[in-house]
Order: C-alpha cells, then sequence, then structure tokens
C-alpha cells in the first residue's frame, strides 16, 4: 500500500488537472467576497467571512471539486491504457483503489490549505477587522477539516462512480447536487447532524458560538462513518477487480490498431465531456456574477415604523442565512413612480423610528442595499405619500 501511495503522489506532479481544483479553492472566496459588495447591513468581519467561505465551499464547490479530480486519478489508468499492466504486478484493483483514495484524502488537505491561505489573504485584501493569530489558526484548521470530512461524505459517490468507466463524469455532476443538498439539510438541526455534507460542518464547530445551533457530535461522528463504510463496500464489492469496460478492452488490445481507435474515441469523449463541464462552469459563473452584482435593481422608498419590527428566528438551522441580521422589517415601499409594494428587508439593529430609507432590490435576491435619505431626495412621486419630518 506504501509503494502505491507513493507512486500515485508522484503522479499527481503531471496531472493538470490538480491545477483546477486550485482555481475552484479561489472561486469559492471570490463569491464571497462578491457577496461583500451588498451594501445590506451585513457587519462582516475575518470569521463571518471564514464562515460564509466554508459555507460556499460545503454547498457548491469543494463536493464537485474533489470528486472531478479523484474521479480523474481514478480514470487515468484506464484512459492511459495502463490499468493491464499495473494488474500484471501482483496488485489488486481494491488495493489499487484504496491506494487512490487515499492520495485523494491528502488532496483534499492541500486543497484546504490552499482555500485557507486564499481566505487569509482576501480578508487582508478586504480590510475586515476581527484578525488575530487565533482566528487565523482556526480558519486553518477548520476549513482544512472540513475539506477532508467533506471528502469522507463525498467518498461513496467517488467509489460508485469507480465501478463505471470514464463514470467520474457522472459522478461530478452526483456530486454537485448531494453537495447543494445540504444547503436544505441545514435548515433542520436533527438532519444537518445526520446528513454527511452537513455533519462535517459539526466536526468542525461551525459556528457553535451560537446559542440556537446544537450540533450532535456523535451522530455526526456515525455519518462520517456511514459514508466510509458504505465507501468500502463499493470498493470490496468491485466486479472483475476493475471496471467492466476495462475488461473488455484489456482482451481487444491484441490488436494495436483497434486499441488506438478506442484511445481516440475516449479522447473524444473526454474533450466533450471536459467541455460540456466548462459551458457549465462558465455559464455558472456569469449568473453569479449577474446575481451579485446588483444588475437589473430599482430603488424603492419607505419610512421606518417600529410597530412592524420582527426578530429573526434561526429555526434551528446550522447555516446563517440572514447575513448576521438579527431583526426584520415589512414595510410598504415606492417606486420612483410611486407604484406601491410590499418589501421586506434585514437589519442588525433597530432602526430610528420614522427614518425615511432607500432600498435597492433586485429581482430573486431581494434588496441588496439600504440607506437613510432626506425628505428632499426622494422622487416627486413618493414625496406625497410622506410628510416633511418635523426636523427638516
Amino acid at each position: 500500500m506504501f509503494r502505491i501511495v507513493k507512486t500515485e503522489i508522484w503522479k499527481l506532479k503531471r496531472y493538470h488537472m490538480i491545477w483546477s481544483g486550485v482555481l475552484l479553492m479561489l472561486l469559492s472566496v471570490l463569491l464571497t467576497l462578491f457577496s461583500t459588495t451588498a451594501l445590506d447591513g451585513t457587519v462582516w468581519t475575518f470569521p463571518f467571512f471564514a464562515e460564509q467561505v466554508i459555507k460556499n465551499n460545503v454547498t457548491m464547490i469543494f463536493p464537485v471539486c474533489i470528486a472531478l479530480l479523484a474521479g480523474y486519478i481514478i480514470a487515468r489508468e484506464e484512459q492511459d491504457d495502463t490499468l493491464k499492466n499495473i494488474l500484471t504486478v501482483p496488485v489488486s484493483y481494491c488495493g489499487l483503489l484504496w491506494g487512490k483514495l487515499f492520495v485523494c484524502a491528502l488532496l483534499s488537505l492541500f486543497l484546504g490549505a490552499v482555500s485557507a491561505l486564499f481566505t487569509v489573504i482576501a480578508n487582508i485584501l478586504m480590510g475586515f477587522p476581527g484578525v488575530s493569530a487565533a482566528s487565523i489558526l482556526q480558519t486553518f484548521i477548520q476549513i482544512i477539516l472540513s475539506c477532508l470530512f467533506l471528502y469522507i461524505a463525498v467518498m461513496p459517490v467517488i467509489a460508485m462512480t469507480a465501478r463505471i468507466a470514464n463514470g467520474h463524469m457522472v459522478g461530478t455532476i452526483v456530486a454537485f447536487v448531494y453537495g447543494y443538498g445540504g444547503m436544505f439539510a441545514a435548515g433542520n438541526a436533527t438532519l444537518a447532524d445526520i446528513y454527511p455534507v452537513t455533519a462535517s460542518l459539526g466536526l468542525i464547530s461551525y459556528r457553535s458560538y451560537d446559542p440556537t445551533v446544537h450540533w450532535n457530535v456523535l451522530i455526526c461522528c456515525f455519518s462520517m462513518l456511514a459514508a466510509f463504510l458504505l465507501s468500502a463496500v463499493f470498493v470490496f464489492t468491485t466486479k472483475g477487480g476493475a471496471p467492466v469496460q476495462a475488461a473488455k478492452k484489456q482482451k481487444k488490445s491484441s490488436q494495436k490498431r483497434v486499441g488506438n481507435e478506442e484511445d481516440m474515441i475516449m479522447k473524444k469523449k473526454m474533450m466533450i465531456g471536459f467541455s460540456v463541464v466548462g459551458v457549465i462552469a462558465i455559464g455558472f459563473l456569469c449568473f453569479c456574477i449577474w446575481f451579485l452584482s446588483g444588475a437589473d435593481s430599482a430603488y424603492y422608498y419607505c419610512q421606518i415604523d417600529n410597530s412592524k419590527i420582527e426578530e429573526i428566528d434561526s429555526g434551528g438551522g446550522v447555516i446563517d442565512l440572514h447575513g448576521g441580521m438579527a431583526y426584520s422589517y415589512t414595510l410598504p415601499a415606492y417606486d420612483e413612480n410611486g407604484n406601491e409594494k410590499d418589501i421586506t428587508f434585514g437589519a442588525s439593529r433597530e432602526l430610528k423610528e420614522g427614518a425615511l430609507i432607500r432600498l435597492t432590490v433586485m429581482p430573486v435576491r431581494g434588496v441588496l442595499e439600504w440607506s437613510e435619505v432626506q425628505y428632499e431626495e426622494l422622487p416627486a412621486a413618493v414625496q406625497s405619500y410622506y410628510t416633511v419630518p418635523a426636523n427638516e
């Protein structure tokens, strides 16, 4: 096993795909930076910024990243037509697969360290308060361990698709859905402990300082153990010691011409697969840029009425979906033409009674930011709905 692991680590040097993992870790931090541009009253500190990076890693980025890389590493032996030579040495496919999975665990630790480093660098550039040696150390520990636990959570998907020739593309799609499901599981404390993706958060004590967040570490551990055991079942029950199509390919490899044709077909499939993934990734990135840029936003104006304030209840969720907002207002608001609409927005504190507020509202996202304005700054169509404050 040691030789297998050592060999696989050496192979990583020639896999340029590893750089895509580094870029995906950077993407997670960039998405979090985009969200900081929304001036919606959220108080950004370094610990809160790190929490949001972890949330993006868990629900969107890392499951896809590690499933893609692990599947690629496993599939290379078949694509390079080296599997039949490896199996002639007394090395079972099961042992080879375990060696590759162990290397992928080391790779997840490396990507976690990269993500933590990008997070610290981004915070230095943005200048968020709350930076200390203890908070930086905690960020590195939490992000690195969360990536390792996420890898264990996604391992059943990797092991299952390893049984299928070129199944890593399918595994990447399944991992995305599986990871994004953590967003919904996080809304319920019990389900968050059971669901492996969110259980990884419990093992790093994610947001444990919040009195409404209660992790059952024992259940989280059992969830991780169940994911690992399921992966072991998939590995040990791999039929014929190798993917079915790989075994068939060994029989045909006696004819060099046929083997070359199959290799060309496989390369075409790989190019098509990566092109599809690339188009989806670019489309997703463009959507995120639009979603976070505030395009198509409009101004609405309202007046604060503290009789309509409500304290936000976390509902037992383990992921903060309210951006640190403690209060919520639902008030009648008017656009520049005087059209009325009830709008809900959050605030970190109780606002001044009677204050005139301008809301920046975007389709889908809702309120991006708010700011206090004077009566003279209101559009003429809106001024008719309000009276001039006494102090003006």
